[in-house]
This record gives structure tokens, C-alpha cells and sequence, in this order.
């Protein structure tokens, strides 16, 4: 699917999921772009969406932050 922001629409059926991307105008049929997933394809594809937005959460990226910035270093005794 690539890199960027899209707006896609997603029907989930029984056995496939169905994406329909409109590029332009909607009016148009020519800026149509569908694609035809198997259900556990789509399924992985959520499951690492979800990783993705729990990964890139500003809560969590700060707080993540925040322990590397003060961790403690061992004295050399």
C-alpha cells in the first residue's frame, strides 16, 4: 500500500476484505482504486496498524523519553 496518509474505505466480509481508494474526484470511476485481501491478510495488516499507533503514541513515546534521559549510570567504586 505504501507510505502516506490515505483515506481508503474497507468492507470486511466472510472471506475477503474489500479497500476502495478514491485518487482524485469520486464522481470519476477512473480514480477508483480497489483491492481484494483474504481476511487474514487484512487482519495482520490491523494487528500491526494497532502496533504502529501504540508505538508512535505521544504518551508513550515521552515517557520512554523520559526513562532513557534519566537513567541512572553506575559509579566505577
Amino acid at each position: 500500500m505504501g507510505s502516506g496518509l490515505r483515506t481508503v474505505y474497507i468492507k470486511e466480509k466472510r472471506k475477503w476484505a474489500y479497500m476502495v481508494q478514491h485518487v482524485g474526484d469520486p464522481d470519476i470511476r477512473e480514480g477508483k482504486v480497489t483491492k481484494k485481501f483474504k481476511i487474514k491478510e487484512w487482519e495482520q495488516i490491523k494487528d500491526q496498524h494497532q502496533r504502529n499507533l501504540k508505538r508512535n503514541d505521544p504518551d508513550a513515546v515521552k515517557y520512554r523519553q523520559s526513562k532513557r534521559r534519566y537513567r541512572r549510570i553506575p559509579k566505577n567504586s
